[in-house]
Parts: structure tokens; C-alpha cells; sequence
């Protein structure tokens, strides 16, 4: 059996009012070619029950019996995963029919490029539209003149897609950054020349989440950020390892199919 083209990555923490309606935005998708890797994170709620009962061919199930932050999580799919690309999803999110073909064709396309994200449609907790990220850099240039200028984030987390090995090779994300860790991964690649940019296209809807990080740790995020900028621009941003080792502790397990 052939690899997959697309590791689809989705960690997941009590996620039971959104998660159905997400996973099935990705079942979905006019892309086929993926195998979907979904991290449940130490859920206490009828998340994994959700999961399971959305049995799929495509669809593999990671269980952390502890909650150790999507970092974490992301790091042990990415590990786990067979596709040449790796795709990244939110459990409150919503990924749009072409998101993944048209992220593919980009990243065929444009072999120079690491990363790609793009623009997101915000929705309120309901799903209703109440306005757009239109902001994300488009390249790398752009993508400098984000983080240092506007502290802005120059991708849209759940929105992207990018080459799983040369993110390997730079360290995945950090296992000790819990609520920043993409923003220091992205910091890190351009930082050693990689390229990223950002399709100027809504392919996602990205869910403002009364519950989630942006708003119960934002204290903490904000100083994480002013750390990982003054790195940045002091040319520091450190490369961390990566030790599949870590993941065979028998806290991480798979719950595999029929």
C-alpha cells in the first residue's frame, strides 16, 4: 500500500461540541489522498467516543492519557505520519472543500516554499461569520516585517501545510512551549532561510472559542511572543530535538482498527 500524499494532523482537548462537524470537513474534502491523525489529548469529556463512532478508513487515532498541550501531540503525529505533507486542523474549525487540493497544488507548484497557510473566515462559537484574517504574509519578506513590526503570527495555525521532513529536520515544534509553540517553529524556519507564504484565499473557518487558549492564557502568550520576537531578532531562535524515544512511554498509545 502506497503512502499517503497528506498527513492530516488534528490534535484534541473537550473538543465534543465541535469536533463532528470539523473531522467531517476533512472526510469531505475533494483531496482523497490523505490518512488523518487525530491526537486525542487527555479528554475528560465524549470527545474520543465522537472519534470512534466516526469510524473511517482513513482516519487514525493517537490517545495521550494525559493532557500535554498540542505541542506535544503534534510532535508525536508528526512522528507517526506517512505523508510527504503534513496538513494542520483544529477540532473547532472548519476546513473548506478545496483547502487541502489547493494547498497540494501550491506546494507542488512552488518547491522552494516550506510552508503554506491562508486566509480564514472568523466564525463565533455558533458558526456564524462575524468577519476575516485577511493579514497573513504572503512571503517570507512580508512574513519578517509581521513578526517584528506587528507581532502578528505569519501563518494561521490551523491553516497550515507544509514539507514534513524539513520540519523534522528543524526540531517539530517545542515540547516545552505549550500555547506558542507554531509561532516559534515559523520564527525558526525563517530564521534559517526557509520560505513561507499564504494562499490570499479563505480555505478555513477559524472558530473564536470563548474556551480556548487565545482567550483563558493570554497573559502567557503574550510573553511567550515577546520572547520568541527578541530571539528572533537577535538571530537565537534555538533548534530543539526531537526524540521519538519520548512517545513509546506507555502514556501514548493508538487504538487501531478492525
Amino acid at each position: 500500500m502506497n503512502a499517503p500524499k497528506v498527513s492530516i494532523i488534528c490534535t484534541f482537548y473537550n473538543a465534543e461540541k465541535y469536533i463532528e462537524e470539523s473531522i467531517l470537513s476533512i472526510l469531505k474534502q475533494s483531496f482523497t489522498d490523505f490518512e488523518f491523525i487525530l491526537v486525542d489529548d487527555g479528554s475528560t469529556d465524549n470527545s474520543l467516543k465522537i472519534v470512534k463512532k466516526l469510524s473511517h478508513p482513513k482516519i487514525r487515532i493517537l490517545v495521550n492519557k494525559n493532557n500535554e498541550g498540542y505541542n506535544v501531540g503534534r510532535n508525536r503525529a508528526l512522528l507517526s505520519a506517512n505523508g510527504e505533507y503534513i496538513a494542520i486542523h483544529d477540532a473547532d474549525d472548519i476546513s473548506l472543500f478545496h483547502r487541502i487540493e489547493k494547498q497540494v497544488m501550491f506546494l507542488e507548484k512552488n518547491p522552494n516554499i516550506t510552508v503554506v497557510g491562508s486566509w480564514a473566515a472568523k466564525i463565533n462559537d455558533n458558526g456564524q461569520t462575524i468577519g476575516a484574517m485577511v493579514y497573513p504574509a504572503q512571503d517570507s519578506l512580508a512574513a519578517i516585517n509581521s513578526i517584528i513590526k506587528f507581532r502578528l503570527n505569519p501563518i494561521i495555525d490551523p491553516s497550515a501545510m507544509y514539507r514534513r521532513q524539513e520540519i523534522l529536520d528543524f526540531g517539530g515544534y517545542s515540547m516545552e512551549d505549550k500555547i506558542t509553540a507554531d509561532f516559534d517553529l515559523w520564527c525558526r524556519l525563517i530564521q534559517n532561510g526557509k520560505k513561507i507564504a499564504s494562499i490570499p484565499e479563505i480555505l478555513i473557518k477559524y472558530r473564536i472559542n470563548p474556551t480556548g487558549l487565545s482567550k483563558s492564557r493570554k497573559e502567557e502568550i503574550d510573553k511567550n511572543t515577546d520572547l520568541i520576537i527578541a530571539s528572533f531578532r537577535a538571530k537565537n531562535c534555538k533548534i530543539p530535538i526531537l526524540r521519538p524515544s519520548y512517545f513509546n512511554n506507555e502514556c501514548f498509545t493508538e487504538i487501531k482498527g478492525d
